[in-house]
């Protein structure tokens, strides 16, 4: 079949697509929709539509509310999301990030996670030739309040659960500077949130700082850390920390999206 409708497939097969138009009316903001908003929406015949969402109701694609006299989304795309969702790796998803943002600021860019009542490092790229963190390897694992990324992962937790991983796994001193008092500790996670990101200023290691933002995935959970490290001597340069925080920003917000996260 020739189509020179260049957003179209080579193999076009109308009542499928017309199915699929039917799929995409509904919405984060409209979950519900009258048969004439179906047929306003895709401004296909109302015979059209009754046959296609009979069929779609068949095979629980879309489920009708007698009461309501509305349709919705039916159990089986929830089924095939869950698919979706199983296949979606974390670490293969942001690679591509996380080595353009290595690539853009020179510096080692790691990635974390939350792993039972740990912070655990699930990939990084090293720098050209700026800090190399040696103990923020692959695998390692580190309490949660661990350095600029367990701090991003922690901020977002409920004040119960950062008060409950406190108390079993209490703050230590990595360097001279870090915070050890646990109400100046919950008070700085109160700002992380507050901003959405968070500037380090020798949390983990003497001499060193970066800038981490946190990672959300379609639920707006965060899932993830993402950050820098670079000497403190680089990061206080004048325009240096503002550069930096805007690049890890959209870093962050581009793995976010590519995890389903939809921004307000």
């Amino acid at each position: 079949m020739k189509n020179n409708d260049l957003t179209k497939p080579t193999y076009f097969v109308q009542s499928v697509d017309r199915a699929i138009d039917i799929l995409e009316c509904f919405t984060f903001s409209q979950k519900e929709r009258t048969l004439n908003e179906i047929v306003q929406q895709t401004e296909l015949n109302r015979t059209t539509v009754i046959r296609l969402l009979s069929h779609l109701m068949s095979r629980h694609y879309i489920k009708y509310d007698d009461r309501n006299r509305t349709y919705q989304l039916g159990t089986k795309l929830l089924e095939l999301g869950g698919v979706a969702l199983s296949s979606i790796s974390l670490r293969k998803i942001a690679a591509p990030h996380l080595t353009r943002l290595r690539n853009d600021l020179g510096h080692t860019i790691l990635l974390g996670e939350r792993h039972g009542d740990n912070l655990i490092y699930i990939d990084k790229r090293d720098g050209k030739g700026g800090v190399l963190v040696v103990s923020s390897e692959i695998g390692r694992r580190r309490p949660l309040h661990f350095g600029m990324l367990g701090m991003v992962l922690m901020a977002y937790l409920p004040r119960e659960e950062q008060e409950y991983l406190l108390k079993k796994d209490p703050l230590r001193p990595y360097t001279q500077v870090n915070i050890t008092d646990k109400d100046s500790f919950l008070k700085v996670l109160s700002e992380i949130r507050e901003k959405g990101y968070y500037v380090g200023r020798e949390d983990a290691f003497d001499g060193v700082g970066g800038i981490s933002a946190p990672i959300k995935d379609y639920r707006n959970k965060v899932v993830a850390a993402l950050g820098f490290t670079m000497m403190l001597s680089l990061l206080d340069r004048p325009g240096v920390k503002e550069e930096m925080l805007e690049k890890v920003k959209e870093a962050a917000l581009a793995i976010s999206q590519d995890l389903g996260y939809i921004a307000d």
